[in-house]
């Protein structure tokens, strides 16, 4: 059964698209050492307007993965 993993607190400009975003899940994902990603896909895009001036899209994304990737908890902790 293929693996799911979300990758959270994606950070990216209000000018910057949604393939940015998953760009940067899928060098997370690298890091930690899960390469076979069958699937890569937007979960959540919300709008961090907190601080005037410096206003950010907050994202997640769900990757699926084929089986077989065996990853740690501790690798994926600091991964993310």
């Amino acid at each position: 059964m293929p693996e799911r993993f979300i990758c959270e607190n994606i950070r990216i400009s209000t000018s910057a698209s949604d393939g940015e975003a998953l760009e940067e899940a899928a060098r997370r994902l690298k890091k930690a050492g899960i390469s076979r990603i069958t699937e890569l896909e937007l979960h959540k895009k919300s709008l961090d307007a907190r601080r005037r001036g410096n206003t950010c899209f907050v994202c997640s994304a769900v990757a699926v993965c084929e089986d077989g990737e065996n990853i740690s908890d501790d690798t994926l902790a600091r991964s993310f």
